[in-house]
């Protein structure tokens, strides 16, 4: 759109000529998200390996707390969400200079890799979450004597 005086508008060549979309700009994450990301890459690689023992037979699981733990007596879908978490989390890491950078389609990979990391551990964090509050009501109840 050229103005008044024959020259074009300056935003409009700046938008036309150099803008960018926002999926190919990387932004830095935050220390705690890439600090949280490679916790969870760890857990999950610990637990996928607890339920590849559980799956061959090698360790035994059962009881509540086991079942529990791998998503009501589904050891296969626990092992599935967890390999796919460690599948994305090992393509992510090198591309998004250890999970520190990402832009619009690495970002979404990081998301699948903690969206399916933290479905996988669900029944784990919730076995943790019980704990603490027996935890703590064990405290107020020792606490009150």
């Amino acid at each position: 759109m050229p103005s008044a005086a024959g020259s074009p508008d300056a935003l409009t060549t700046f938008v036309h000529e150099r803008a960018r979309s926002w999926g190919g700009v990387p932004v830095a994450l935050s220390p705690w998200v890439t600090a949280a990301l490679w916790a969870e890459a760890a857990l999950v690689t610990v637990f996928t390996g607890f339920l590849l023992a559980v799956r061959t037979g090698v360790t035994p699981c059962s009881g509540i707390a086991c079942s529990v733990a791998t998503l009501d007596d589904r050891p296969v879908v626990a092992l599935v969400l967890g390999l796919t978490c460690i599948a994305a989390m090992a393509v992510a890491m090198p591309v998004t200079r250890g999970l520190s950078q990402a832009d619009g389609p690495r970002l979404a990979l990081v998301v699948v890799a903690a969206v399916t990391g933290l479905v996988a551990l669900a029944g784990v964090l919730l076995l943790l979450f019980v704990l603490g509050l027996a935890l703590a009501a064990f405290a107020a109840v020792v606490d009150r004597f």
